[in-house]
């Protein structure tokens, strides 16, 4: 029988999700304004004027795809993604990565799992043609169970005039590879309550099928 698993199930609530968002976004533009800073919206990112070109900062983490990289040792998938899911995000807003840094937290001394994570992340960076400039390592085994390891483009774009969607336009929908790294809450609550990573579910070992690495999107932009 269907659990019928929801984010609020599985422990994440939307509306709080959201309302920390707005927080987020009110502590931005306060400050911008403080410093006399223009802010350019974009649909994934902010940016700043920077003569004739723009720059952005993004964020993103793995999130709980590190909990079966983790079981599985598979981790040189999270490394390629936490590179990959910031380039494409920038990538939605005509941003060209120029590069990049790395956080890794980590419940052990374990140098070879960090090392696997590094390898993953230099093939991500290498492909979307951007230098890792450094980053952080952290062994903390009051606080994390396993690893969490998130990333830090720089993008830049030449500066120009950004059109909205206007009727009549054309979208053209991409296929997605899989789940990349978003919704691994859910996925694992409505997953792994019912099967085991090797269990085959479609035709693969469920392992598979869940540590598929994000599909780059970097290359489609002009």
């Amino acid at each position: 029988m269907s659990v019928g698993w929801t984010y609020e199930k599985a422990g994440v609530s939307l509306a709080r999700h959201w309302e920390m968002h707005s927080i987020a976004r009110e502590v931005i533009h306060e400050l911008a304004d403080e410093l006399g800073v223009r802010l350019m919206e974009g649909g994934f990112t902010r940016s700043i004027n920077l003569g004739n070109y723009e720059i952005t900062l993004h964020t993103d983490g793995v999130g709980t795809k590190s909990m079966i990289a983790w079981s599985t040792g598979r981790l040189e998938v999270i490394g390629w993604d936490c590179v990959v899911g910031n380039v494409n995000d920038i990538a939605c807003d005509g941003f060209v990565p120029i590069a990049a840094t790395d956080y890794i937290a980590i419940s052990n001394n374990d140098a070879d799992a960090v090392g696997k994570v590094l390898k993953g992340i230099k093939d991500a960076a290498a492909r979307a043609g951007a230098v890792l400039l450094g980053g952080e390592t952290a062994i903390m085994p009051d606080l994390v169970n396993g690893i969490d390891v998130s990333c830090t483009v720089l993008g830049i774009r030449k500066v120009r005039a950004v059109g909205k969607a206007e009727v009549g336009d054309v979208a053209i929908g991409i296929e997605s590879s899989g789940l990349h790294m978003n919704g691994y809450t859910l996925a694992r609550k409505a997953l792994l309550g019912r099967y085991g990573l090797n269990a085959e579910v479609c035709g693969d070992e469920l392992a598979n099928w869940l540590l598929k690495p994000t599909a780059y999107y970097g290359g489609l932009i002009d």
